[in-house]
């Protein structure tokens, strides 16, 4: 039986074209803060060379901590994005081996009612 992400048991399905909808929006947003990222370490860079010795370190140590943190984000997002990828993953094979299950108890049945 071909696996069509309906599952067995409850009738759900999983939407593929509402996931990758969904997964292209994650990959947007990572762009955008890899852009964002970049960005603020020219930035920084650029303030660290120009503030050498002029007293800027606070403020340059607190946009290198808002550049930390977009990277943190970035990281985070990237994680989802694997995380939902492998549950989709299992969530189909989990499906498929339920379709084939019902699929032998189905035949099993039909042969212990025919008295096969």
């Amino acid at each position: 039986m071909e696996n069509n992400n309906m599952g067995s048991a409850k009738e759900t399905k999983i939407d593929d074209a509402e996931v990758k909808k969904e997964l292209q929006e994650l990959e947007r947003t990572r762009l955008k803060l890899i852009t964002m990222s970049n960005i603020l370490h020219k930035q920084n860079a650029d303030l660290g060379k120009s503030w050498k010795g002029e007293g800027g370190t606070s403020f340059l140590n607190a946009s290198v901590s808002q550049e930390n943190a977009i990277s943190n984000h970035i990281k985070a997002i990237e994680n989802l994005m694997a995380g939902i990828a492998g549950t989709l993953q299992d969530i189909k094979e989990v499906d498929g081996a339920m379709d084939s299950l019902l699929d032998e108890v189905a035949v099993e049945t039909e042969a212990a009612n025919n008295g096969v």
